[in-house]
């Protein structure tokens, strides 16, 4: 193996390199899913959950480039998306443990969270053809506002069948798609560049 040059040894200090508010919401959403685990593993969820970890920026980076009246349509780990653009953990840790000051009256649970501009579901298969009708509706209602819709790559094969992107063709409204590498945690791997 050749020696370590200054171009393949990562930055000691890359992480000081991101501005102070992004690296403070970094290590909210890291800690309320790690809370979030301990939470759950003493039993003291009902239910299950699905975090985030390891995927943090994902959010962290979309937030800064919605305006006021952009929507978010999130998934099963929607979590950090929820934190990055609302900042609210005491909210969503009530809706996840169904108790007063919940975000959906604690109806929501894990997966299933509504607020203004924000919706996540753990439906998988329903959430491109929802957010290709939530782009015509912001088209149609706001111009100029933005529908992101953080998925992986299975979902792709999971959604139900290409009519979302006829829909989305025709009327010029196909969703802002930010995609998520899983493969670490669910087996299936990056694909490999020829």
């Amino acid at each position: 193996m050749p020696p370590a040059s200054a171009e393949t040894v990562p930055a000691a200090g890359a992480l000081s390199m991101l501005p102070d508010d992004e690296l403070e919401l970094l290590l909210l959403i890291r800690h309320f899913e790690l809370e979030l685990l301990d939470l759950y593993g003493r039993g003291e969820l009902n239910g299950t959950t699905h975090t985030c970890l390891g995927q943090e920026y994902v959010p962290v980076a979309v937030s800064g480039l919605l305006r006021d009246g952009d929507f978010i349509l999130s998934n099963h780990r929607g979590h950090g998306h929820y934190l990055a653009r609302y900042r609210d953990p005491h909210g969503l840790l009530a809706e996840i443990m169904g108790r007063d000051g919940a975000i959906c009256e604690g109806v929501g649970g894990s997966q299933h969270i509504r607020r203004e501009g924000y919706l996540s579901t753990g439906v998988q298969g329903e959430s491109l053809p929802v957010a290709a009708g939530i782009a015509l509706h912001l088209k149609r209602t706001r111009p100029g506002a933005v529908e992101v819709t953080p998925r992986t790559r299975a979902i792709f094969r999971e959604c139900p069948g290409p009519n979302w992107v006829r829909m989305s063709h025709r009327c010029r409204t196909l969703p802002r798609i930010a995609c998520m590498c899983l493969g670490c945690r669910r087996g299936c791997r990056p694909a490999r560049s020829r």
